[in-house]
Protein backbone atom coordinates (compact mmCIF):
# COMPACT_ATOMS: atom_id res chain seq x y z
CA UNK A 1 0.00 0.00 0.00
CA UNK A 2 1.34 3.37 -0.92
CA UNK A 3 1.62 5.85 2.07
CA UNK A 4 3.38 8.63 -0.14
CA UNK A 5 5.24 9.17 -3.10
CA UNK A 6 8.14 8.46 -1.13
CA UNK A 7 6.56 5.58 1.39
CA UNK A 8 5.11 2.36 1.17
CA UNK A 9 3.56 0.03 3.61
CA UNK A 10 5.34 -3.31 2.96
CA UNK A 11 3.50 -6.44 4.87
CA UNK A 12 5.53 -9.41 4.05
CA UNK A 13 8.29 -9.67 6.21
CA UNK A 14 11.29 -11.37 3.69
CA UNK A 15 10.29 -8.20 1.25
CA UNK A 16 13.51 -5.97 0.39
CA UNK A 17 11.05 -2.99 1.05
CA UNK A 18 10.24 -4.31 4.88
CA UNK A 19 11.10 -1.92 7.13
CA UNK A 20 9.24 -2.01 10.34
CA UNK A 21 6.21 -2.68 12.25
CA UNK A 22 3.23 -0.74 12.72
CA UNK A 23 0.30 -0.97 15.04
CA UNK A 24 -3.41 -0.90 14.40
CA UNK A 25 -4.43 1.80 16.95
CA UNK A 26 -8.60 2.83 16.96
CA UNK A 27 -11.24 4.24 18.87
CA UNK A 28 -13.08 1.80 21.08
CA UNK A 29 -16.24 0.24 19.11
CA UNK A 30 -18.91 -1.62 20.01
CA UNK A 31 -17.08 -5.29 20.21
CA UNK A 32 -13.37 -6.84 20.15
CA UNK A 33 -10.90 -5.62 17.67
CA UNK A 34 -9.26 -8.19 15.25
CA UNK A 35 -5.72 -7.85 16.53
CA UNK A 36 -5.81 -4.45 16.41
CA UNK A 37 -5.11 -1.86 19.93
CA UNK A 38 -8.48 0.12 20.54
CA UNK A 39 -8.79 2.81 23.29
CA UNK A 40 -11.14 5.41 24.56
CA UNK A 41 -11.97 8.58 22.03
CA UNK A 42 -9.78 10.51 25.23
CA UNK A 43 -7.27 8.53 25.01
CA UNK A 44 -6.73 8.38 21.38
CA UNK A 45 -6.76 12.10 21.69
CA UNK A 46 -3.91 12.45 24.30
CA UNK A 47 -1.86 9.98 22.06
CA UNK A 48 -2.15 12.51 19.30
CA UNK A 49 -0.53 15.38 21.41
CA UNK A 50 2.27 13.36 21.66
CA UNK A 51 2.79 13.17 18.28
CA UNK A 52 6.53 15.39 17.67
CA UNK A 53 5.84 16.70 14.12
CA UNK A 54 9.89 17.19 13.59
CA UNK A 55 9.93 13.27 13.59
CA UNK A 56 6.93 12.99 10.53
CA UNK A 57 4.86 10.60 11.74
CA UNK A 58 2.30 8.88 9.49
CA UNK A 59 -1.13 8.44 10.35
CA UNK A 60 -2.87 6.19 7.32
CA UNK A 61 -6.07 6.21 7.48
CA UNK A 62 -8.22 3.26 5.57
CA UNK A 63 -11.35 2.00 5.54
Amino acid sequence: MKITSESYWVQDNNSAYYNGAGIFLHVNGSGATGGCVSVPRWMMKEYFNLLDPTKKPVIAIGA
